[in-house]
């Protein structure tokens, strides 16, 4: 099956808003000084925004069998 990426947005806007949240998860925590574990949670968290940003979509493929049928 293939995926196909049809984003709303332009890509370089994509890039820019993941980066700027990376950035901004980074810089938490490194002013908290915690573990990597919320860490992890926001980059996962960033990157499910990121697939949902994306718009995927996984066309069916269309099989016809046989003739068309008409009802008069």
């Amino acid at each position: 099956m293939n995926w196909l990426f049809t984003p709303v947005w332009s890509e370089r806007w994509i890039i820019v808003i993941a980066l700027g949240l990376v950035t901004l998860a980074v810089l938490r925590r490194w002013r908290e000084g915690r573990g990597g574990g919320p860490l992890a949670l926001r980059a996962a968290a960033i990157a499910g925004l990121l697939l949902v940003m994306l718009n995927p979509q996984a066309p069916l493929p269309n099989e016809k069998t046989g003739k068309s049928k008409l009802v008069i």
